[in-house]
């Protein structure tokens, strides 16, 4: 139980190894590593914010991300209401290391250098499930950590 102002307000939190949303089945990664299919990746669009380099003004854009499901947990507020809320690890796109396109045209991602990965304001660990899409990643023969990314439609 956690006191807040005067109240104790019963809280449990459950991790799990899969979540049903808009009509797909997210799993986490390492439950996906014994399965022939794959339901840990993502990809997702979000706001983020910047800062111009001239005039040193923050703004915000919309910024592709690309990871993989590594921790599903519910929140539970005494039996109230629950929040779901997913972990990933999220490839470092910021850079052409990061993300390039093949000569098939296919988004290649690269899961070798990883971002937001530290405890720093912007490092976002837990994202709502609704803000993502399921997409399938496929390998790389020549490099493994490089992936071509196949969204799937509703």
């Amino acid at each position: 139980m956690i006191y807040i102002s005067k109240l104790w307000v019963r809280l449990i939190v459950q991790s799990g190894s899969a979540y049903n949303v808009n009509g797909f089945k997210f799993r986490i990664l390492e439950h996906d590593l014994w399965l022939k299919t794959q339901k840990s990746e993502v990809f997702g669009t979000f706001e983020t914010r910047s800062y111009a380099s001239s005039d040193n003004k923050m703004w915000f854009k919309g910024v592709s991300y690309y990871g993989q499901l590594i921790n599903i947990i519910e929140m539970n507020y005494h039996g109230q209401f629950s929040i779901v809320l997913f972990q990933f690890m999220w490839a470092n796109t910021t850079t052409s290391r990061g993300i390039t396109s093949d000569e098939y045209e296919f988004t290649v991602v690269s899961f070798s250098r990883l971002i937001h990965i530290d405890d720093n304001d912007d490092d976002e660990a837990y994202i709502q499930p609704l803000k993502v899409q399921m997409v399938y990643y496929v390998e790389n023969g020549f490099e493994k950590k490089n992936c071509a990314y196949l969204k799937f439609k509703a």
